[in-house]
């Protein structure tokens, strides 16, 4: 799955657990995948920093701007 649809996914299961009357087998599963999900989202996100902070860089080293 890329990068947005992760997200969506995310953003899918959030709606569904505040909306619907789920069991708890039903919610455990979806907070499980949610979980698993923002887990998979933040690594990708830190290689995404990681890799701005690199092209921001000038020869001698020097950051040109830090990435927030």
């Amino acid at each position: 799955m890329k990068f947005e649809e992760k997200l969506n996914r995310l953003e899918e299961i959030s709606k569904i657990m505040r909306e619907e009357s789920l069991g708890l087998d039903e919610s455990i599963q979806s907070y499980e995948e949610g979980m698993k999900i923002a887990l998979e989202l933040e690594k990708e996100l830190t290689i995404f920093e990681k890799r701005v902070q690199i092209l921001t860089e000038t020869p001698e080293g020097d950051q040109i701007e830090d990435f927030k």
